[in-house]
């Protein structure tokens, strides 16, 4: 099983770093939001993802929207496709 993502074919991609040295890299879509504004929905989707993983490569932004309550907004939200490195872990 693979540790960043629990599954069996996680394996053979561990192989394959191991003997082609070659990177390879999973995406994931991840929301985030806040009340202040985009740049910090931004840094909450860089810090939740940061906590599971160290080798983060890039971040786009596939949606943007704001929420609304009484004429204001009061909550920004994205979502988006962080990129990042599956590391090698000799487990044998």
């Amino acid at each position: 099983m693979c540790y960043a993502c629990n599954q069996r074919a996680c394996i053979l991609r561990v192989v394959l770093i191991k003997k082609y040295k070659m990177p390879i890299v999973k995406v994931i879509e991840v929301i985030g939001s806040s009340e202040k504004n985009f740049d910090d929905a931004v840094i909450q989707c860089v810090d939740k993802v940061s906590k599971t993983t160290h080798t983060i490569d890039s971040v786009f932004i596939k949606e943007f929207k704001v929420h609304v309550k009484n004429r204001k907004s009061v909550s920004y939200e994205i979502t988006c496709n962080v990129s990042f490195r599956l590391e090698a872990v000799n487990r044998y």
